[in-house]
């Protein structure tokens, strides 16, 4: 049975989804380097039935995020996010980094006061730390360690291990051993949670 509309807290769930699109939007910026009037301008050049599309994708792809949790969770999730942003003073999206880094490791939620933000990738708390962020961002983390030190590399010439060149080399450790090889000096394993529909790779330092 389809739901009735007027059950909905329209205002509500409106301000939700904008707020989630915007932080998606200050990730696209901060990656391509635009300030918000560089995106403007670029889908205002966009043909009219281009920027129809461009608008309705954004919204589906906040929707199809939102599916797998109700209005009361994500209502709740979100308080938790709102509650650690003022504390810390920091974005929501290190705020979604830690509430994955307490889940993870089954810490109550009070324990968000015991963690540190280290860096845009670590997390520290009761004086452990982790890697907590998006895979795409801890692979390349990964790969800048590798191309910096060539020791690995080196030695893996040595031995006989490989006839690549460093930048090959590196591709192929982390095609096959993947990053938390590399950055996870505890057991090399990471795991998943996702908050807001984003997936955040937690792993010990």
């Amino acid at each position: 049975m389809k739901k009735n509309i007027n059950a909905v807290n329209v205002e509500g769930l409106s301000s939700s989804i904008s707020k989630t699109m915007e932080r998606d939007l200050t990730k696209v910026q901060e990656v391509l380097d635009l300030d918000l009037n560089d995106l403007i301008e670029i889908v205002d050049r966009q043909p009219a039935d281009d920027k129809d599309k461009i608008v309705s994708t954004i919204i589906n792809k906040q929707l199809e995020k939102l599916k797998t949790i109700t209005m009361e969770q994500f209502d709740s999730i979100k308080r938790d996010v709102d509650e650690i942003t003022d504390y810390h003073s920091c974005s929501d999206y290190d705020a979604c980094r830690i509430l994955a880094l307490l889940i993870e490791e089954r810490y109550g939620f009070d324990d968000y006061t015991h963690v540190e933000i280290e860096g845009e990738l670590t997390l520290s708390i009761y004086n452990k730390e982790y890697y907590v962020g998006e895979y795409d961002l801890l692979e390349e983390e990964a790969k800048e360690r590798l191309l910096d030190d060539k020791e690995l590399w080196i030695e893996a010439v040595k031995n006989d291990n490989t006839e690549l060149g460093l930048k090959d080399w590196v591709d192929e450790v982390l095609r096959y051993d993947g990053w938390a090889s590399v950055l996870n000096s505890y057991d090399g394993s990471y795991n998943t949670q996702k908050i807001f529909g984003t997936e955040y790779c937690i792993a010990r330092v």
